[in-house]
This record gives structure tokens, C-alpha cells and sequence, in this order.
């Protein structure tokens, strides 16, 4: 998946999940990551955006949070935007329509998680998101 990614935008990635299939809506997780990724190149289209995904145990065997941080060199945004930027319909792009970050969301949340933003100093932005999945054994990657 991340092969096809990196040919739509260019990314560093850095994979520690272990060799364990996701069990997630594969579609859903490819929207959440195309938006995010779209997002982060439009911010800084010049250098890499840094993708890093691992795994964080939980409370039970079978259930995991799998946690992607898209890291971009750009300008970060405003607390303002950060407010609004989940919002449907809301957008700071000429020709955005408001509703990537919102899908995300929508996404995010049906597998229990969270999109969270943080401004990087002295400059750059990260979106970390975060999903409940279950653990079957193979591949995703």
C-alpha cells in the first residue's frame, strides 16, 4: 500500500508494526491516509513528509492502537484553523471543500480512535491519529 503511496507523494516512512495483519477496513485506512498524506505535501511540497507507524499494546491480547504520525516541514497551522479544521466544509485552500480532515474523522472514530494536532517548532506540523484494531497474524505491509 505504501509503495503506491509514496509513487501519489513523496514520503519517508518508517514502519515498526510488527508482521501482523490489521484487521481494518482497508479502504477506509487507504481515504484516511491519501487525505492526510494530500495534506501534508500541499503544506511543505518541497522536502519528504515523514510517516511513522507502530503499534501500542492495550489492556487486552487481541486489541491494539495503531498509531500513524504524518510529519510535514510546513508552516503548521493557527490555533484557529486547528478549531475549525475537522469541521465539514471548512477549509483555508482556494479549491478544498472542507471535507478531508472531516472524513478522516468520521473514519478515525468509527475504529475507536483520534486524529490529534501539534504544531512542530520552529517549524512544521504533525497529525497523529489513532486505531483500535485487532490483531490476526500475517502481513498488512
Amino acid at each position: 500500500m505504501f509503495d503506491q503511496l509514496s509513487e501519489l507523494y513523496p514520503i519517508k516512512l518508517n514502519n515498526k508494526l510488527a508482521n501482523n495483519v490489521i484487521n481494518l477496513d482497508q479502504s477506509q485506512f487507504e481515504q484516511v491516509l491519501v487525505n492526510l498524506l494530500k495534506n501534508a505535501d500541499e503544506a511543505d511540497p518541497d522536502n519528504l513528509t515523514r510517516v511513522n507507524i507502530y503499534e501500542v499494546s492495550s489492556n487486552t491480547a487481541s486489541q491494539h492502537h495503531l498509531k500513524i504520525d504524518i510529519i510535514d516541514d510546513g508552516a503548521g497551522m493557527s490555533d484557529e484553523v486547528i478549531q475549525h479544521a475537522l469541521l465539514p466544509f471548512y477549509s483555508t485552500k482556494h479549491s478544498g471543500t472542507g471535507l478531508g480532515l472531516a472524513l478522516c474523522k468520521d473514519i478515525i472514530e468509527a475504529h475507536q480512535g483520534q486524529l490529534l494536532f501539534n504544531n512542530l517548532s520552529p517549524n512544521g506540523f504533525c497529525i497523529s491519529s489513532d486505531f483500535t484494531y485487532l490483531i490476526k497474524h500475517s502481513s498488512l505491509f
